[in-house]
């Protein structure tokens, strides 16, 4: 639970970001650009390094479910090659290959796919939901007991985006005066 809120709260983040970076760039330009790219720096090796703890993590719960459940080998492939597969492959695409996409260049300079980029990453944290709610009301034919739609819904979704923004300003930011106190350090 802390990790996909982790996770969530890095890449959720970036993709808010870098929308809003995008619109800066395009609409608005602005004419502080050096502040505009050192925050993007920070952002980019932030995300480019979770992208990797992001992978390792999948991968060591994966080998984990299968040495240490009795059905691991079928609730594994089931849930790999099964009617839901998307599901499982969409976290290590948006998470691990998206993110590893940054440290091209041409990627992390052209506006239009830091804009695609950010979209499916947002699209990437709403499928765990859509999935779940799919898959709950698909057997479920009585309306009268879809209870989660009420107005508690809308303010949850709310107040879990503005605690994984904040989440994200935080590293942000720590990450931006680690890597100033290493370029202080190197150039001593």
């Amino acid at each position: 639970m802390i990790t996909s809120l982790f996770f969530g709260a890095i890449f959720l983040g970036f993709a808010w970001y870098s929308i809003l970076f995008v619109i800066n760039r395009k609409f608005i330009k602005s004419q502080t650009t050096v502040l505009n790219d050192t925050v993007d720096n920070s952002a980019i090796h932030l995300v480019r390094y979770i992208g990797i703890l992001f992978f390792t993590y999948f991968t060591f719960s994966v080998a984990n479910s299968v040495i240490n459940s009795e059905h691991g080998n079928y609730v594994i492939i089931n849930r790999m090659f099964g009617p839901y597969w998307f599901g499982f492959w969409i976290y290590p695409f948006g998470y691990f290959v998206l993110s590893q996409l940054l440290w091209v260049r041409r990627i992390k300079t052209n506006m239009p796919i830091r804009f695609l980029i950010a979209i499916f990453l947002l699209f990437t944290l709403s499928i765990e939901k859509l999935v779940i709610i799919i898959t709950s009301l698909h057997t479920d034919y009585l309306g009268s007991s879809w209870t989660f739609s009420n107005e508690e819904f809308i303010g949850n979704i709310v107040l879990d985006w503005v605690v994984k923004l904040f989440i994200f300003a935080v590293l942000i930011s720590l990450t931006n005066f680690l890597l100033n106190k290493r370029k202080y350090l190197i150039n001593r």
